[in-house]
This record gives structure tokens, C-alpha cells and sequence, in this order.
């Protein structure tokens, strides 16, 4: 198999196992020597997506705005 075919599927396929479309990452801001400390909001989705597989809902993101 070879030819536009073969190449669309090549394409597909590493677009499907690539690590950055099946996990989910929080970036969090740089502090230096390659470090990264993340929000409140990332850490709350983190939460989120680990304990009920689902976006943070309207009371997480009000326990995680700023000063709580």
C-alpha cells in the first residue's frame, strides 16, 4: 500500500497515539530550573478529571478562584 492512502492513514494513526491528544496536561507557571507550579484552576481540574473524569463544575472553580 502506498500512494496519498497509505499516507493519510500513517497520518491518522500518529495523530491518535500521540501523547499530547491522549492525556491531559496542566502547564502551570515557570518558577526556574525547569519547574512549573500549577493554579488553583489547573489544580482543580486536575482533581476534577482524576476523581469524576469530567470538567471541574461552577462550586470547584468558586473554591479555586483567587484567596481560597
Amino acid at each position: 500500500m502506498d500512494g496519498p492512502a497509505f499516507g493519510f492513514q500513517a497520518l491518522i494513526a500518529g495523530l491518535l497515539q500521540s501523547p499530547k491528544f491522549l492525556y491531559r496536561t496542566e502547564i502551570g507557571h515557570h518558577t526556574g530550573n525547569g519547574r512549573y507550579q500549577l493554579t488553583a484552576y489547573e489544580v482543580a481540574t486536575e482533581l476534577s478529571y482524576f476523581l469524576w473524569g469530567t470538567m471541574p463544575d461552577v462550586e470547584l472553580f468558586a473554591q479555586a478562584s483567587p484567596g481560597r
